[in-house]
C-alpha cells in the first residue's frame, strides 16, 4: 500500500478513499495476471515434449485441452460430433484459471504415468516402439502424397492407369516391341497379343492397374 501512495504522490488532491480504491484495484490486476501466467505456464509444461522428447504412440502426451474434451464428449449423445467438439472447444476457452487447472494437474499426471510406463519397457522394446511409429509416419506421408496426385491427376483430365495401358507400358520398355517401328504399328501389334491374352492374365494387368491408380501413378 505504501509504495502505490508513494507513486500516487502527485494524485494527492484525490480523497484518500479514492487512494484506496484505485491501490486495491491495482492489487486485484496484478494477482489475476500472475495467475493467468502460472497456469498458462503449467499448460505449456503439460502439452509440451519437455525434456522427454517425443514418445512412440500409446505413450503421447495428452493436453490438458484434450483431456477436457475426452471427459465432457461422450456426455454429448445428442449432438453432432463436429458440434460438440466447436461447443466444448468455447467451453474451454470460457473456463477460469481455476477451472482448468484441474485439467492441467489432470494430463500432468497422467503424462508422468505413460512416461513411467515406457521406462520400465526394456531398450530392445522401446527401439521397435520408435521403428513402428517411424514406419506409420512415413506410411502416412506416402498416403497423403498419392492422395495429392490423384487430385492433381483428375484436376488436369489424366485418366486412371488401365490394363491395357500398363501392358503397352510395360512391353514397349522391356523392348518386345521392335522400336524400329512406328508407334501406331507397335500399338496396332500390341493390341494384337493383348487381345489373345487370356482372361486371368488380363485380370491381372487390371488389377495392378487399379492398385497403381491407387498410389497416384498415371499413364504417361
Amino acid at each position: 500500500m505504501a509504495s502505490c501512495y508513494g507513486s500516487c504522490a502527485s494524485c494527492k488532491q484525490f480523497p484518500d478513499s479514492m487512494f484506496s480504491f484505485i491501490c486495491n484495484l491495482r492489487q486485484i490486476s496484478l494477482a489475476k495476471i500472475t495467475s493467468a501466467i502460472r497456469c498458462y505456464a503449467a499448460v505449456k509444461a503439460a502439452g509440451s515434449h519437455g525434456k522427454f522428447g517425443r514418445l512412440p504412440p500409446g505413450f503421447g502426451k495428452i493436453t490438458p485441452f484434450s483431456l477436457f474434451i475426452k471427459e465432457n464428449f461422450a456426455s454429448r449423445k445428442n449432438e453432432q460430433p463436429t458440434e460438440v467438439f466447436s461447443n466444448l472447444t468455447k467451453e474451454w476457452k470460457n473456463l477460469d484459471e481455476f477451472d482448468k487447472r484441474k485439467y492441467v494437474d489432470g494430463a500432468l499426471r497422467i503424462n508422468e504415468e505413460k512416461r513411467s510406463k515406457f521406462e520400465l519397457l526394456d531398450e530392445t522394446e522401446k527401439e521397435e516402439l520408435h521403428r513402428r511409429a517411424k514406419n506409420l509416419k512415413e506410411a502416412r506421408l506416402k498416403r497423403r502424397i498419392r492422395l495429392e496426385r490423384r487430385k492433381k491427376r483428375e484436376i488436369n483430365g489424366q485418366p486412371s492407369m488401365s490394363g491395357w495401358m500398363l501392358f503397352v507400358k510395360e512391353k514397349a520398355v522391356k523392348g518386345v516391341a521392335d522400336s524400329g517401328k512406328k508407334q501406331q504399328d507397335i500399338i496396332r501389334e500390341l493390341a494384337i497379343v493383348w487381345k489373345s491374352l487370356p482372361e486371368s492374365d488380363k485380370d491381372a494387368y487390371n488389377k495392378r492397374a487399379k492398385a497403381l491408380s491407387k498410389n497416384g501413378e498415371i499413364c504417361e
